[in-house]
Parts: structure tokens; C-alpha cells; sequence
């Protein structure tokens, strides 16, 4: 396989950019996601650099990259996949481009770029909004990450905010034994915590226990979790 690369590599179409050929040459090297470069290298020898085809394999080794921790190669890869995408228009492109820049976004946030990652996350809900109705499980996506984006810029009430929408979506869609449902309000209990609302925080972290432990089950890393956030409510109210 190693030996295919290469030779693939070697033979790529001059046009290519060359960043491309670098970015390419460097995960060959590194023994990283081989067979994805190897589909990417097959895909951009037969149908091009900036083809619908090859985006989605740059998403591919995108999301291979950022599973192993690699944030800045994944970041190259989806801002590839991006920028191809940008270039052919349609709904289905639409979806594509909102799933990078969220992308990009939570990988931003990874490295506590949290101002460039709340534009990406806006981009996103930007086109979400536009291609889809407003009452769409990925559009609560877009205003969750928002949301957190907030949260850890420290700008509670505008996480607030959002994560009030994301919830409100997510009832709608999703409904309440849902457990992207039970992350929301675990989201606002959080929130609410930090801003010293203590009572109103006990109240969004049992329901977020309430639906982990009839849909996720006592024995849930997420059900775990909503037990310790009411733990550290309870602390600061001085029931020990």
C-alpha cells in the first residue's frame, strides 16, 4: 500500500495544487489514514482536484485526521473539502459546506480559537437556516455549538440564549426522551451554575437525568455526569 501511494503520488496531474501535493506527500509519510490518502490520491487522479468526489474524501480523511487528534492536518482537510465545495453550487453542496464549517468550528475551539470558531458555527446555522426548515435537528446542531462557543468565551447569557433554542428545536423535533435532548438542558444547568442560579440550575440538570437514566440507563458514562453536576449544585447550596 505504501508502495502504491507513493507511485500515485509521484504521478499526480501538474495541475494540482501544491499545497495539495504537500499535505498529501506528509500523511503518506506519516503512515497516517493510508487507505483514505490512497482513495484521495485514486480520486484526484480521476476526476480532479476541485470535483464533488474529492471533497468528500478530503471530509473523509478530515474526520480520520481529527479522531486521532491531528487538528491542524483535519483542519487542512476540511477547509479543502470547503473551498471544493464552494465551487459547485446546490442543496446537497449546501449540507456539505454547513457540515464543514461546523467542522472546522469544533476543531477551532480545540485550539481555543473560540472567536473564529463562533463564525464558523454562525456560517453553519447561516445555511442551515437557509436550506432547511428553522425546526431542524441540525440547526439545534448549530445553536448548541453556539452555544458552547459562548460558554467558554464566558459570555453566559448569550449561551444561555442559545442553548434555549437548541432545546426548544429539539423538543419540537426530537422530543423529550431524546438524548441530545438531555444535553441541552444539561448544557443550561451548566450555564445557569456558573451564573449562580443555583435552583434554576438543580432544575435543568434533573431533567437531563431524568431522560439519561429512562433512555441511557443508570449505568451511563452521560448519566454519571448529570450526578456530579447536581453533586456540585447541591455543594455551593450548602447541602452537603
Amino acid at each position: 500500500l505504501l508502495f502504491l501511494c507513493d507511485q500515485i503520488a509521484a504521478s499526480l496531474p501538474s495541475q494540482v495544487r501544491q499545497e495539495t501535493k504537500d499535505f498529501l506527500c506528509r500523511l503518506n509519510a506519516s503512515h497516517r489514514c493510508r487507505s483514505l490518502v490512497l482513495r484521495l490520491l485514486l480520486t484526484i487522479t480521476k476526476s480532479g482536484e476541485d470535483h464533488q468526489s474529492t471533497a468528500d474524501c478530503f471530509t473523509d480523511v478530515g474526520k480520520s485526521l481529527a479522531s486521532e487528534g491531528q487538528v491542524d492536518d483535519a483542519l487542512f482537510a476540511y477547509s479543502k473539502a470547503l473551498s471544493i465545495y464552494n465551487l459547485v453550487p446546490g442543496d446537497k453542496n449546501n449540507v456539505d459546506k454547513a457540515r464543514c464549517h461546523t467542522n472546522i468550528g469544533l476543531l477551532l475551539s480545540e485550539k481555543g480559537c473560540f472567536d473564529d470558531a463562533l463564525l464558523e458555527h454562525q456560517k453553519a446555522l447561516a445555511i442551515r437556516e437557509s436550506v432547511r426548515k428553522e425546526n431542524d435537528a441540525d440547526t439545534a446542531v448549530s445553536y448548541n455549538n453556539i452555544g458552547l462557543v459562548f460558554h467558554e468565551k464566558g459570555n453566559t447569557d448569550k449561551a444561555l440564549e442559545a442553548y434555549h433554542t437548541a432545546l426548544a428545536i429539539r423538543l419540537h423535533v426530537l422530543g423529550e426522551n431524546h438524548p441530545d435532548t438531555a444535553s441541552c438542558y444539561n448544557n443550561i444547568g451548566l450555564a445557569l451554575y456558573e451564573k449562580g442560579l443555583y435552583d434554576d440550575a438543580l432544575i435543568a440538570h434533573h431533567k437531563a437525568l431524568s431522560i439519561r437514566e429512562r433512555v441511557l440507563g443508570e449505568n451511563h458514562a452521560d448519566t454519571a455526569s448529570n450526578y456530579n453536576n447536581i453533586g456540585l449544585v447541591l455543594f455551593e447550596k450548602g447541602q452537603y
